[in-house]
């Protein structure tokens, strides 16, 4: 009986030394592993950090396409007004506000509706603090007042030229410039299609003439004898 007692307690120790040994193992790996993480974590914080302070310093397409996704996102003309303010400096957000109230504008209203902002192609000039773009968008173009249902979805294009303003960390649009690329492909087309019309002319005016020349050849004669005159036909 006696055996048996001490036999037990000898197992009771070696089982408690054994989970303290396993204890202070597990304790050390998650110290060691957690000491190994650290730099891991401080080093990709640290890039973060970075690439999140460049990109406040500069003009990226991101910051361009949010403008554009809040100025070109619309369910009717005007409706986008307070999304946009953000982006625009208050002079031009202003000059904007205006310009959907005028009446050419609000001729428009509830005709053009559901307006959708697809993609964008950026061309940044960070010297200047500009970038030409050509967007993408989609709208409803209906002939019944406020009834999209009656409408007809149209996919359109447009290029335009903006010019930032840095305000503190902040860039803002100052200003918004229509580009208009169609027009002077139109005038290239006008141009030589003119051109050749010029000969042409040059031939019937040259036709006109040698037939205006030949006909004295043909006319009638008209011969003196004495105080008579005699006319004949040659």
């Amino acid at each position: 009986m006696y055996d048996d007692n001490k036999v037990k307690l000898v197992r009771k120790a070696i089982t408690a030394t054994i989970g303290f040994i396993c204890l202070i193992v597990g304790i050390a790996c998650g110290m060691w592993i957690g000491s190994s993480n650290s730099p891991r974590q401080q080093m990709i914080s640290t890039v973060e950090e970075a690439r999140n302070t460049d990109e406040s310093k500069t003009l990226t397409a991101k910051k361009i396409k949010e403008f554009l996704l809040a100025y070109y996102t619309k369910k009717d003309v005007g409706e986008n007004q307070e999304r946009y303010k953000e982006f625009m400096t208050e002079q031009l957000y202003a000059q904007q506000v205006k310009l959907d109230e005028s009446p050419v504008t609000q001729a428009y209203k509830g005709y053009i509706l559901n307006q959708v902002y697809d993609k964008a192609t950026i061309y940044i000039d960070e010297e200047n603090l500009s970038a030409l773009v050509e967007v993408a968008y989609s709208n409803i173009q209906t002939t019944k007042r406020n009834n999209a249902e009656a409408g007809v979805k149209l996919s359109e294009k447009a290029t335009i030229k903006l010019f930032y303003t840095k305000d503190k960390e902040k860039y803002l649009v100052n200003r918004i410039e229509p580009i208009l690329l169609k027009n002077a492909t139109n005038n290239e087309n006008h141009t030589s299609t003119k051109t050749p019309e010029a000969k042409p002319e040059k031939t019937e005016q040259t036709t006109k003439v040698e037939t205006t020349q030949q006909p004295p050849t043909t006319t009638t004669e008209t011969t003196e004898v004495g105080t008579v005159k005699i006319r004949g036909t040659l």
